[in-house]
């Protein structure tokens, strides 16, 4: 495996996506079915301000958005690169530090900003365990779920019922596409397509599961995601741990 492979995703060279700046994922606003959902979380956790985590974060804004809520709000990014883009873009005072893990495992972190700072961690995922994390009331996964390749999917669930405890809520966006209908070696992922049956099959033992919204995409705007046209339809879910 390279210096710049992820160890979750040995095929994928996300170090290398940002230094060439091949993030075609990131975006300049703040995803609007956050704004529209985030106060039916908050009446559901029966509290305004929520510890919020964002798994593969990389330099979304929504954690500004969040923050200005007053929501305590905690990063992980593998990529070192992806923590620096986002501090720099917003102009936010930061400063670096190592903690370890409870299996004393280091991890670099990242303070942001002053006045209720943003906590980002430079880790694989996995590492950053419920005794780091601390409770956790809600799972903003706007892209993290969907970069996970299908054998890594199961490890993944299981990670997230880990660090959160009944009455934890999740927003999870995914993208559901005809596997079958794009041509062999054209397009793998990520993002990886995922039908209502398989989420429910991954999370329903242990969460309560509602679509919110969902709407097709148009093959044009589709074929940002994967390359070529094809059909897409994508989802905000709310997921409830029982």
């Amino acid at each position: 495996m390279g210096a710049l492979d992820s160890p979750e995703h040995p095929h994928i060279d996300w170090a290398g996506r940002w230094l060439e700046g091949r993030t075609g994922w990131h975006r300049d606003e703040t995803n609007s079915h956050l704004v529209e959902f985030a106060p039916r979380v908050q009446k559901i956790c029966g509290k305004e301000k929520l510890r919020t985590f964002v798994p593969l974060c990389g330099k979304t804004v929504d954690m500004l958005w969040l923050r200005k809520q007053g929501h305590q709000v905690v990063g992980v990014d593998l990529i070192h690169k992806a923590i620096e883009e986002f501090v720099s873009c917003n102009k936010l005072p930061s400063f670096y530090s190592v903690a370890l893990n409870s299996t004393d495992q280091p991890l670099t972190i990242c303070t942001a900003g002053e006045k209720n700072p943003i906590s980002l961690y430079v880790s694989d995922i996995f590492n950053l365990d419920r005794d780091t994390l601390g409770t956790v009331d809600f799972i903003w996964d706007s892209g993290s779920f969907v970069a996970f390749d299908y054998s890594m999917r199961q490890k993944y669930v299981e990670y997230i019922k880990s660090i959160t405890q009944p009455g934890s809520c999740i927003l999870l966006e995914k993208l559901d596409y005809d596997r079958q209908a794009i041509p062999p070696f054209c397009f793998s992922g990520p993002p990886f397509s995922t039908s209502d049956d398989e989420l429910q099959s991954l999370y329903g033992e242990h969460f309560d599961i509602e679509c919110l919204h969902s709407e097709c995409l148009l093959e044009a705007t589709a074929k940002r995601f994967t390359g070529i046209k094809v059909r897409m339809e994508t989802s905000t879910v709310l997921l409830v741990r029982k």
